[in-house]
Order: structure tokens, then C-alpha cells, then sequence
């Protein structure tokens, strides 16, 4: 569980090397490596290569747990832009398109 607190650290997280450069850490074939993320008042303050040591009071242990960011599909339809034209939808339905 995350702490209700202004700042924790996730421990023993797996991270992707696209997501982690410059992170001092033997990444895997899949090109993962364990990491530890600090969290400070809800933004990622640091993330550091994982430490074998003792997971610290203020952090949660995910076991090697994948960590991604939250995706958001901005994709757009560049050819869909200028088809008023061509083929006008005048009462916005999906059968009038």
C-alpha cells in the first residue's frame, strides 16, 4: 500500500531502460534493472539503482514489480482532419458519416 505521507520511496521496482536514463544498473536482457523511485509531495524526486539493503521504513517493497508511467493515447487521425469537404456529417451521427 502507498504511504499517506509527503514522502516514500517504491523499492525493488523493475524499470525499463527507456524510461531510466543514465540509471547506474545492470539491465536485463529485456531491458529491465531493479531500481528504487523516491517520491516527494506526490512527484518523482529521484530514481536510484535498487540497493540489495534493507528496504527502509518510509518504502514500499514491490518485489521486482514492473513500474510505467501512466500512458495516455494522444494518437490523432492527420487524414481524418480535412474530410468535411468531401463528406460533410451535418448531425454529428456515426451513420450520417
Amino acid at each position: 500500500m502507498i504511504p499517506n505521507t509527503g514522502s516514500y520511496r517504491l523499492a525493488n521496482v523493475r524499470l525499463h531502460a527507456s524510461l531510466s536514463p543514465g540509471l547506474g544498473a545492470a539491465f536485463d536482457r529485456d531491458g529491465f534493472a531493479l531500481a528504487d523511485i523516491t517520491v516527494t509531495e506526490g512527484k518523482i524526486a529521484a530514481i536510484s539503482a535498487h540497493r540489495r539493503a534493507a528496504t527502509p521504513l518510509d518504502a514500499v517493497d514491490l518485489g521486482g514489480r514492473i513500474v510505467l508511467p501512466c500512458f495516455v493515447d494522444c494518437h490523432t487521425h492527420i487524414d481524418k482532419g480535412h474530410i468535411w469537404p468531401r463528406k460533410p456529417n451535418p448531425d454529428g451521427t456515426f451513420m450520417g458519416a
